[in-house]
């Protein structure tokens, strides 16, 4: 998504016009930006894969890309919302839409602290083989990062996803990159996730 886009994008939303004016793809606090535009895309590595019951391993690759906003409340917090296409990449592709609700502690103009948790869904494990059917299931996921001017990001991420055999919570650590480092890798992972879908969502 180019900076136009996202321009465009928030001028639909917001009643201000004087807005756009304070609105930041590089996040800092209140009264430097009255709006962040997320922008995130990174690699995962799932720190638990305890055997289902059926007798298959988790995938342990993830990749996501979120969009989002955050508004600056004062010079400390700020709340927002994302929207994410990720995907699990290892021997099967999935596909795990989410949408989270996200809270930024500013720890100093660079520096913020970011929680989020929302909704999931996922394919949930159901028979006794790796290629048995898999539901769609609907799941949790909250995430704790360390956002350095949200070009790099480091994350913690659980996620938690049950089915009538399994309940399957997924310990994850990883990296994204955000505001214009990773515009061209948004467009690649875009790309690979609907090629992925396409071929077997």
């Amino acid at each position: 998504m180019s900076r136009l886009t996202m321009s465009a994008f928030i001028l639909l939303v917001l009643p201000q016009g004087s807005a756009l004016a304070q609105t930041c793809f590089r996040g800092h606090p209140a009264p430097q930006c009255r709006l962040v535009v997320l922008n995130e895309v990174g690699y995962a590595h799932r720190l638990n894969g305890t055997t289902f019951s059926y007798g298959g391993r988790p995938q342990v690759h993830y990749l996501a890309l979120e969009l989002g906003l955050l508004r600056n409340r004062s010079p400390r917090w700020a709340i927002g919302a994302t929207i994410g296409a990720n995907a699990l990449v290892d021997y099967q592709f999935e596909l795990r839409p989410t949408l989270q609700g996200r809270l930024r502690y500013w720890a100093n103009p660079v520096v913020g602290i970011d929680l989020s948790a929302g909704p999931l869904v996922g394919e949930a494990a159901s028979d006794t083989a790796i290629d048995s059917p898999r539901p769609h299931r609907l799941g949790l996921i909250s995430e704790l990062g360390l956002s350095f001017g949200d070009r790099v990001k480091l994350l913690t991420q659980v996620e938690y996803l049950r089915d009538a055999q399994d309940r399957d919570v997924g310990i994850w650590l990883g990296g994204r990159l955000g505001s214009a480092p990773a515009m061209w890798a948004s467009l690649a992972t875009g790309v690979l996730l609907g090629v992925g879908c396409a071929l077997a969502c």
